[in-house]
């Protein structure tokens, strides 16, 4: 049973450190995008958009491995982390959605 949890412990921080690497990837190309070009709005998307947007790639991380890992958890464990990751969820996407419109005021 031990080597089970930490299977998933493995699968899931995996998932997360992909995420993780694969969103600094995107942002590297973005910002030697915004120095070739010398444009304000690919700065300005890295600015303000690189936390918000790395929370939801952690999010999405996590809810794909709950997917992968629900027929090895409980019912009632499952119900409790698909609920947490609803409300982590609903948090990271307020919260990279008030960044969109904070940055169209820059924009325009």
């Amino acid at each position: 049973m031990k080597k089970d949890y930490m299977q998933e412990i493995i699968i899931t921080a995996s998932a997360v450190a992909g995420a993780f690497v694969l969103y600094h990837l995107l942002f590297y190309l973005l910002h030697r995008r915004a120095e070739k070009q010398q444009r304000s709005i690919p700065s300005i998307l890295k600015q303000e958009i690189y936390y918000p947007g790395l929370f939801v790639m952690i999010a999405i991380s996590l809810w794909i491995t709950l997917g992968l890992a629900a027929p090895q958890i409980e019912k009632k464990t499952f119900l409790v982390l698909r609920h947490g990751l609803i409300i982590l969820w609903i948090c990271c996407s307020a919260f990279l959605i008030s960044r969109i419109i904070s940055i169209s005021g820059k924009i325009t």
